[in-house]
């Protein structure tokens, strides 16, 4: 017997993972709350600016892996968000051009702090070493180059 994958519909030929659905159901719910909540947030911080976006879509993702395979299908099969979510899910992969926005904008925030530090030279330093880790991170994650529908 042939079994059916229920996270997959019938118009689309990527392969989404099983969901990791947690035992007790109180969980699960307060879970999917939080996974729903984290993507509306996630989804106001595409309009507005200097509001992050990202976090709170890869939150969303785990949250909804975790509890609501409905959503979590949603979120990876989403026309515009889909490509990236199902790229850092399959293959914990940040395409090139996010990571150079990244970087861009850790790069951006530890000038600002030099800026308007005045002469004081302690909050660039503080700035810089809690930003390089995370531009050493962004910078070595895989580019998400090979093709996640395809394989």
């Amino acid at each position: 017997m042939i079994s059916v994958d229920p996270l997959l519909s019938s118009d689309t030929r990527s392969v989404c993972p099983p969901p990791r659905f947690m035992d007790r159901r109180g969980v699960r719910i307060v879970i999917a709350v939080f996974g729903w909540l984290t993507l509306a947030v996630g989804v106001v911080g595409l309009f507005v600016p200097l509001m992050p976006t990202t976090v709170f879509l890869l939150i969303a993702l785990w949250a909804l892996s975790q509890s609501s395979a409905p959503g979590y299908r949603w979120l990876r099969e989403h026309p515009k968000l889909g490509h990236t979510m199902r790229a850092w899910d399959e293959q914990r992969a940040i395409p090139p051009k996010a990571k150079l926005f990244a970087i861009g904008g850790l790069v951006s925030s530890e000038g600002l702090a030099g800026f308007f530090a005045d002469d004081n030279w302690a909050l660039p330093v503080v700035v810089g070493v809690a930003l390089v880790p995370v531009a050493i991170y962004i910078a070595t994650r895989p580019s998400g180059t090979r093709d996640t529908a395809a394989s």
